[in-house]
């Protein structure tokens, strides 16, 4: 249930086949992140955008590829060779797009021609998310760095906070845990807190919906 709800949150289409070929305006954490990707590109600059759903690469990939005539790489699990994807990502001039899940690209890799990052979907430990932010955050990095995190709020049907906005409460205290105490991150533990507070709130009949 957790999954299938920041699955749809991130893109319908991602769950329902049907709905892949959405309008970004009816996927409103989509348009959010067009607005952002049309910043960058009128300046000329590139972005990272993380997230660990495969499928939401593909859809993402495919609609990227066709609004601003570009090649999107794309780095997740399955890529054999990340420093080449990086390296010639690094070298190309002007705008650009690459696509990368949180944990296939968190670690061992520089992509400082790159200037902005978004974590389109949540990591479940903050201390993989800020790896994965650090590889904009390399020496040779000459702009200051963007970091967007895009989180759908709906106060008229969650009061409460949707499943995105309590994630994000929950891993913020974490963060901030983190910064004072050593301690392990169990993602299970954070799951659990969050499928909690969903329970209480009723969260499930978003997928009644779909």
């Amino acid at each position: 249930m957790l999954m299938s709800l920041r699955q749809l949150y991130g893109h319908p289409g991602v769950i329902i086949q049907q709905y892949e070929s959405l309008d970004a305006r009816e996927v409103p954490k989509l348009e959010k992140l067009l607005e952002i990707i049309e910043i960058v590109r009128n300046r000329n600059e590139k972005i990272l955008i993380f997230t660990e759903f495969r499928k939401l690469h593909s859809i993402l990939k495919r609609l990227f590829m066709q609004k601003y005539g570009i090649s999107v790489p794309v780095i997740d699990g399955d890529t054999k060779n990340r420093q080449g994807v990086v390296k010639m990502f690094n070298e190309s001039p002007g705008f650009g797009i690459l696509l990368l899940s949180q944990k296939a690209a968190g670690v061992g890799l520089t992509i400082t021609s790159a200037n902005h990052v978004v974590h389109y979907t949540r990591w479940w430990n903050p201390a993989v998310e800020n790896q994965a932010t650090d590889r904009a955050y390399r020496i040779g990095q000459k702009k200051d760095v963007h970091v967007y995190l895009i989180i759908t709020t709906d106060e008229q049907n969650f009061p409460n906070g949707t499943v995105e906005e309590i994630m994000h409460e929950l891993l913020e205290s974490k963060r901030e845990l983190a910064e004072n105490v050593i301690i392990p991150f169990s993602m299970s533990e954070i799951q659990r807190e969050l499928a909690e507070k969903m329970i209480v709130q009723k969260e499930k009949i978003l997928l009644e919906k779909y």
